[in-house]
């Protein structure tokens, strides 16, 4: 894999470097309340010692995961003509860190203060780990963007690397006929991790067959097809939950409408279930009530009762009316699409309040009046602002969209090629609305992408919106929140 490494040294860090100390796991050891005879499940504390993300592999057509070449008629060969990709990742931190492919021994050292990897999407997933120290919390960060030509495939697919996680919910995707949707789990820890799937379609949860105690020895990725799980399902949503260790999940959602490529991009775990979730980076076409396959917003409410839910779609100047979604009740447990039709063309936020906890995520659609011509989705998924994180720029970066229901302000430098950083910039979010705000700029200027942080009060969201240039392609980032922090999760009880 092809890469650059660009670093920033400073006498500080260079202290920081010696004073350095190891990484400290323990277990807790509080007094349990259980009664006797009953055992409780060890857990592990990660104390605040490493900030880690994965970054996603490249696209794959549905069936080759086995590694072997499936052969097609070349009249229908869904292979894509032509594929480019990029990837970025930093770390930010006095101790430094590193980068290697899944299973690689062969790392990339990352010194500090902040050093920069730039490369191309490879067939494994990439992880990226900075290290810290009590006292001392890190930043890791990276984004990837994937434009096919041609083929099944085509289109653009993007995402922010992942942070690890016990508990994912991830909304997005389909099993209807033409439709593919890979779930990949990707375990980059050192321990083994053991993963449940829980899966809901229209009608509901459904008992996944094989989708329990599914085994990711470290530093090791699955992939489940979630066809073959739950088929003939327009709408999805999965939970993916981890013991032993934290996992890393996203789909790879593709689409074809007869033989015409109907659309792929990622989905990502968004924001646990609440009663209040906010979905950035929701690009419309204008619409009328009749448009076909629009933009639109899925919710799933995840408990056992029904839920009363009310949706406001917040545009440039405030609320926009969006008929048919202001109020309405949620049966539990079945995956609900609302259309946005009616839209003027642009860029919206949404805002679910339920007095159930619900998840939530968007899929903007670009069509044309040419129905034999390509179609495209991007998913965004929830959630609000991390108080820091890092977001990818790439060349066909054309806006940070920014809202939600309060008034914020986003605060974020642009990082060079070079890992330099540049001068503070500002974004005021008025509350309730949308902002749209043109990265020319920061193209222009080479820069991969910006840290940011905003206050532990903010409610809004941020997303990056990339388009190719005939405006077809399109996918929407959102930044995840790769700080080290501590966490405790449930290990198995170690053998005889």
């Amino acid at each position: 894999m092809a890469s650059t490494v660009r670093t920033i040294a400073s006498a500080g860090a260079a202290a920081a470097l010696i004073a350095a100390t190891a990484l400290v796991l323990w277990t807790d050891g509080a007094a349990s309340s259980k009664p006797p005879g009953v055992l409780e499940a060890p857990r592990i504390t990660v104390e605040a010692g490493a900030s880690r993300v994965v970054c996603p592999s490249g696209l794959k057509l549905p069936g080759t995961d086995s590694g072997e070449q499936v052969s097609y008629d070349p009249q229908f060969d869904p292979a894509p003509e032509a594929v480019t990709s990029q990837l970025s990742a930093i770390v930010e931190g006095a101790f430094g860190g590193e980068v290697a492919p899944l299973g690689d021994g062969n790392s990339t050292l990352l010194p500090g203060p902040l050093a920069v990897w730039t490369g191309e999407v490879g067939t494994a997933p990439l992880v990226a780990t900075a290290r810290a120290v009590t006292g001392f919390s890190p930043l890791t960060g990276g984004g990837a963007l994937i434009q096919s030509v041609g083929g099944d495939l085509g289109g653009f697919a993007g995402a922010s690397c992942l942070s690890p996680r016990a508990e994912s919910y991830i909304v997005g995707g389909d099993t209807q006929v033409g439709s593919a949707t890979r779930l990949v789990m990707v375990n980059p820890g050192a321990t083994s991790a053991t993963v449940d799937l829980t899966l809901w379609g229209p009608s509901g949860r459904v008992d996944a067959v094989g989708g329990t105690g599914l085994i990711l020895p470290p530093g090791s990725q699955r992939v489940a097809l979630l066809e073959g799980m739950i088929g003939g399902a327009g709408r999805l949503a999965v939970k993916v939950s981890a013991s032993g260790g934290e996992v890393a999940a996203y789909l790879q959602h593709s689409r074809l409408d007869g033989l015409v490529p109907a659309g792929v991009d990622f989905a990502v775990p968004g924001a646990p279930p609440d009663t209040e979730v906010v979905v950035p980076g929701i690009v419309a076409l204008a619409t009328t009530v009749e448009s076909p396959d629009p933009t639109r917003l899925r919710l799933l409410v995840t408990g056992r009762q029904d839920a009363a839910v009310s949706v406001t779609v917040h545009g440039p100047e405030g609320p926009v009316e969006v008929p048919g979604i202001a109020e309405l009740t949620l049966v539990a447990g079945e995956v609900t699409d609302l259309p946005l039709l009616g839209l003027p063309e642009g860029a919206y936020t949404a805002t679910v309040s339920s007095d159930r906890p619900l998840v939530a995520a968007a899929m903007s659609t670009r069509f044309s009046a040419d129905p034999s011509a390509p179609r495209e989705i991007a998913w965004s998924a929830s959630g609000l602002v991390p108080e820091q994180g890092f977001l990818a720029v790439f060349p066909r970066t054309t806006a940070f969209v920014a809202g939600g229901p309060g008034a914020s302000e986003i605060r974020y430098q642009s990082v060079g090629p070079d890992g330099e950083l540049g001068v503070e910039e500002v974004i005021a979010l008025p509350g309730g609305t949308t902002q749209v705000i043109d990265t020319a700029g920061l193209a222009a200027s080479g820069a991969i992408g910006i840290v940011f942080n905003t206050d532990a009060e903010a409610a809004g969201a941020l997303a990056a919106v990339d388009l190719s240039e005939d405006g077809t392609a399109i996918s929407v980032r959102v930044p995840t929140d790769a700080s080290a922090m501590a966490r405790s999760y449930p290990v198995e009880p170690a053998g005889p």
